[in-house]
């Protein structure tokens, strides 16, 4: 399976989803999420001519780039690395290895645990 990622364009500030690559230094994801397939500069598929002319090539910035957990929260969200989570009365960012700065891990949770409430992007801008 292919990782999915998101970040956000830097023309428009807008959220996208789907693959991700770097491409001369410059940060992109690419929609729609291809199943099965990975971009041009990560062992040479084509998928990447795909979106370029199909127009859902998007320039993010770097570091609002988060990989999806492959988790959804108790309203079938899905969670990606950067978001804010609580469960309980408990609160913690999703991190790369998935437990929060709280200690909070979600990978040991049930599905009707955790709430996504927000991610740090948006957070940040507030």
């Amino acid at each position: 399976m292919v990782a999915k990622f998101r970040g956000w364009t830097i023309e428009a500030n807008e959220e996208v989803k789907g693959s991700y690559c770097v491409i001369e230094g410059k940060h992109y994801i690419f929609t729609p999420y291809r199943l099965g397939k990975s971009c041009n500069c990560c062992d040479g598929c084509d998928c990447i001519k795909d979106s370029i002319e199909t127009n859902t090539l998007y320039e993010v910035h770097r570091k609002t780039v988060g990989q999806f957990t492959g988790l959804e929260d108790k309203n079938g969200k899905e969670i990606y690395e950067g978001d804010m989570v609580m469960a309980d009365s408990l609160y913690g960012w999703v991190t790369p290895r998935t437990v929060s700065e709280f200690g909070l891990n979600i990978r040991n949770m049930s599905d009707d645990t955790f709430e996504v409430i927000g991610n740090i992007h948006e957070l940040l801008e507030k």
